[in-house]
């Protein structure tokens, strides 16, 4: 790659723009799709899918605590199963318009005054020579008005994705000053936002968990926070989302503070289809999970703001709080969770086993027998189930969890992980956490937020806000900083 100028940018970014986050997107039309079949075969195959793909989930998991050549050609043998009935399906469907080129004239047509769309690539090279870096950072910039696209390298080796960014995560971590990381991931992307006030970004690489709003200019002080507005997005593709394709409903589903020691046969947390397999998780896991009451709160207050905004709420709590009684949900406008998550990064999962929820029951000690796990739920909903919820309609989801939007990165189909499933699963934006959050001032935050989307319904207007209204009460970034929102909000 070269810097800006080449007369071939237009065309690379075009290519970009057309293929970035492109198996997300083809999973969710593929779902749109089948949901407007009109084929009883059709549906029937559907309904397989899904509760194969439940059986998967499941085998994976057990798999994954006690491995055996069995449960590996059960593993073998549904997966078959699943492709074959895929297979069949994509047949039936029609073509989709994925394929076709983006140019990147149809997202600067989007753009007001004042506004960019930032480009962002990751470049990892097939062949090593000790001249050049192995991976390379550059950016695309589309202006309105300009002819051609902006193209330029924001940096390059192995630092930028390890030491760099370990640095910027300790110093977010202890809350102490970071002079380098500005320098490192902002500077040369700032030098082209002069005059600009909003950027639309599309992340690739490290940049998919670091929050750019919390890296601090050294020369003046100030926060990118308060320079420009950031507003992330999956892909340009987003942009050319239509106001009709964006469905506003007014209902709201609040689950918060689960009773984790319930016991897994109490109340309704059974599991929705009899032949599939719940598995524990480990005695150390679930020895570290401490009850939190902040959560209660939290989903009483939205509840409350919501109510009186006119919406339609429900509310799950302690026993409530379960897997069973969220994957009964079928698309609220907006699902909040408020609970622990989990990112078991050095596990050996599959992708989607790593990240989880932690719900009702999750604690429970008392051992089940193998005929109550064909009954009841394990009290991890991992993003793997997620994946397989109901919500093509719902506009917004809010983790309200540690580390929920981190996973495991994918070269130009971004982090794979809760905020990726929750996506997958139908929903336009999903609110995430990339570290450890303050109880207290996960409250605040929230409260904030609430507060000003459930007047405006603006969901970046809103996040903008609360992390400023949390900045006032906790001036660290590692409060207010933490959250990030992603897709087409």
């Amino acid at each position: 790659m070269t810097e800006r100028g080449d007369d071939r940018v237009g065309e690379i970014l075009n290519k970009v723009i057309q293929t970035k986050g492109l198996i997300l997107d083809a999973t969710r039309e593929q779902e749109r799709q089948l949901r407007r079949l009109n084929d009883r075969v059709a549906l029937a195959e559907v309904k397989e899918i899904r509760r194969l793909r439940d059986k998967l989930a499941a085998f994976y998991q057990v798999n994954q605590k006690n491995p055996s050549p069995a449960i590996n050609d059960s593993i073998n043998r549904l997966s078959v199963r699943v492709a074959d009935l895929e297979q069949a399906l994509n047949r039936k469907l029609g073509t989709s318009d994925l394929l076709k080129p983006v140019p990147w004239q149809r997202v600067q047509s989007k753009l007001k005054k004042g506004e960019v769309y930032l480009e962002i690539v990751r470049v990892q090279r097939t062949h090593f020579t000790f001249d050049k870096p192995k991976v390379q950072y550059w950016a695309f910039v589309i202006r309105p008005g300009e002819n051609k696209p902006g193209f330029f390298q924001i940096g390059e080796g192995d630092a930028f994705e390890i030491r760099s960014f370990r640095n910027y995560q300790n110093r977010v971590r202890t809350q102490l000053e970071d002079t380098d990381s500005y320098n490192t991931y902002w500077l040369k992307i700032s030098e082209q936002l002069k005059g600009v006030h909003t950027v639309m970004l599309s992340a690739d690489g490290v940049y998919h968990i670091l929050n750019p709003v919390t890296l601090q200019n050294p020369a003046t002080q100030k926060f990118v926070l308060d320079e420009i507005e950031v507003k992330r997005v999956s892909t340009g593709r987003d942009l050319l989302t239509t106001t009709s394709e964006m469905q506003t409903g007014k209902s709201i589903v609040l689950v918060g503070n689960p009773q984790f020691d319930m016991s897994r046969k109490q109340g309704n947390n059974r599991y929705l289809s009899n032949e599939i397999v719940p598995v524990e998780a480990s005695e150390t896991t679930r020895a570290g999970i401490s009850a939190l009451p902040g959560t209660k709160k939290e989903v009483e207050l939205i509840r409350i703001k919501a109510a009186e905004s006119g919406f339609k709420t429900e509310l799950l709590t302690a026993l409530e709080a379960n897997e069973s009684n969220v994957k009964k949900l079928k698309n609220p406008a907006v699902l909040h969770l408020a609970t622990h998550g989990q990112f078991d990064q050095l596990s050996k999962a599959d992708t989607y086993l790593k990240s989880k929820l932690i719900l009702a029951g999750a604690a429970d000690r008392e051992p089940l027998s193998v005929s109550d796990y064909e009954l009841y739920e394990d009290g991890f909903l991992t993003a793997y189930e997620v994946t397989q919820l109901d919500l093509p309609e719902t506009q917004l989801v809010v983790l309200s969890a540690c580390e929920t939007g981190l996973g495991e990165i994918q070269s130009g189909e971004g982090v794979w992980g809760l905020q990726r499933a929750f996506q997958l699963a139908g929903a336009r934006s999903v609110m995430g956490s990339l570290w450890k959050i303050s109880d207290e001032a996960t409250v605040t935050f929230m409260e904030a937020f609430y507060k000003n989307y459930l007047t405006t319904a603006n969901i970046s207007e809103a996040y903008q806000q609360a992390m400023q209204t949390t900045r006032f009460v906790y001036p660290q970034p590692y409060y207010w900083g933490a959250f990030t929102l992603i897709g087409a909000n």
